[in-house]
């Protein structure tokens, strides 16, 4: 549901900047800044102790 009510925020500024940049290196760009984010988001702590499974309870 989040992702779909994304799209046309994504249409609203990706489309008018297509017109002025290559698709190509929109592509690159976008891709390069989700490397970026998901490197951050390795390196962070707290996202990794929530990933972590649950000690059983007996």
């Amino acid at each position: 549901m989040i992702a779909n009510s994304m799209m046309p925020l994504g249409m609203l500024i990706f489309g008018p900047l297509a017109d002025f940049v290559k698709i190509e290196w929109l592509l690159i760009g976008t891709g390069m800044l989700l490397l970026v984010q998901s490197l951050f988001m390795l390196g962070n702590k707290v996202l990794i102790e929530a990933g972590k499974p649950a000690p059983e309870t007996v």
